[in-house]
């Protein structure tokens, strides 16, 4: 019995030395990633709550405040068009009938958000199983689109 032990206390001993040594100094083992950018201002619905959220008029105020990205949904419409839009109906803004900022209450076209503002980043979230939409996305971009398909959650 006292014969394991001269080779399992040794194995063991360093093994926790290593991975003591590793868990202090993890860059040895894993290289920090490069990301295609640094982004630590991001604007959802370009900034709801400041103005009317996915308006043009939101959009701008992000970009003249600095941010560095737009995160916004889109919806397809009936006639084609892709508009910025959170939720795919009005229902959830029925009730509202006064905001105290900003005067533009249109939705933005997603091809107009591309077109004014092509130096910013712009995440986009398709809440739809619609490929038609992700090709018109596509089609108005002129940066490459990364698509990713998530499964809808369950609960409110």
């Amino acid at each position: 019995m006292a014969s394991y032990l001269y080779y399992l206390l040794p194995a063991v001993g360093g093994y926790a030395l290593t991975s003591l040594y590793f868990l202090k100094n993890p860059h040895i083992l894993h290289k920090k990633k490069q990301t295609a950018f640094y982004c630590t201002h991001i604007s959802h619905r370009g900034g709801c709550g400041e103005k009317i959220e996915n308006t043009m008029e939101a959009f701008t105020h992000a970009a003249e405040v600095g941010t560095e990205m737009l995160e916004l949904d889109c919806h397809l419409t009936k006639d084609g068009h892709v508009v910025v839009s959170h939720d795919e109906n009005l229902l959830g803004r029925l009730g509202v009938c006064f905001y105290h900022t900003g005067s533009d209450r249109n939705f933005a076209l997603l091809e107009d958000v591309f077109r004014k503002f092509p130096h910013i980043a712009v995440n986009i979230e398709v809440k739809e199983n619609n490929s038609m939409l992700v090709e018109k996305a596509r089609e108005q971009s002129s940066y490459s689109i990364c698509t990713t398909k998530s499964e809808p959650q369950n609960g409110p």
